[in-house]
C-alpha cells in the first residue's frame, strides 16, 4: 500500500517495474510483452477503483473495461493519438466516472520540483522519471513513474 492505495503500474520497461515494486507498487505489467490488461486483470480481482491514464487512444477503452462497477478513470494525456472504436456504454453500465484533468495550472506545474524536493528533505520520496530534459528529469517523460510521498507516510 502506498498512501493507503493499492498501486500497480503499466511500463514499457522491466527495469521500472522492478523499481516501481522498490517503491511499493504491489505490482504490474509490461505492455511491450505481455497482455498487460489481462495482466492486471489477474493482479487485481473484481477491478480497480480508479486508473489513471496518460495514453490515451490505444489503451483507454481496455482501461475502462478494467474497471470495477463505480470505478473512475483519469485522463491526463493522449500521447498515441484519439481514442477509437471506444463503446461509451462500457463506462455507464459500470456506473463509472471519467475525468480529465492537465495536472494542474501552469503555475503550480512550475512549482512542483521545489514541492518534491522539499518533501524529500523532508523525508519523503521524490518523482522519478525515465527521460531527462536539459539535464533534469522530464516531466514528459513517457512511461515514467512519479511517487511524492508526505513526510507522514
Amino acid at each position: 500500500m502506498h498512501l493507503g492505495a493499492r498501486v500497480l503500474v503499466t511500463s514499457g520497461s522491466d527495469a521500472k517495474l522492478a523499481r516501481a515494486r522498490e517503491m511499493g507498487a504491489a505490482g504490474g505489467a509490461n505492455y511491450r510483452t505481455w497482455d498487460w490488461a489481462r495482466e492486471i486483470a489477474a493482479q487485481w480481482q473484481g477491478g480497480p477503483d480508479v486508473v489513471i491514464d496518460s495514453v490515451g487512444g490505444e489503451t483507454f477503452t481496455e482501461s475502462v473495461e478494467l474497471l470495477k462497477a463505480g470505478g473512475r478513470i483519469v485522463s491526463y494525456g493522449a500521447t498515441t493519438g484519439p481514442v477509437k472504436d471506444f463503446v461509451l456504454r462500457n463506462l455507464f453500465w459500470k456506473q463509472a466516472t471519467a475525468f480529465g484533468t492537465t495536472m494542474g495550472s501552469p503555475r503550480e506545474f512550475a512549482a512542483m520540483p521545489k514541492l518534491l524536493r522539499s518533501r524529500a528533505a523532508a523525508g519523503g520520496r521524490q518523482g522519478l522519471s525515465s527521460r531527462r530534459h536539459r539535464g533534469r528529469p522530464s516531466p514528459h517523460g513517457r512511461g515514467e513513474v512519479s511517487s511524492a510521498r508526505s513526510s507522514s507516510g
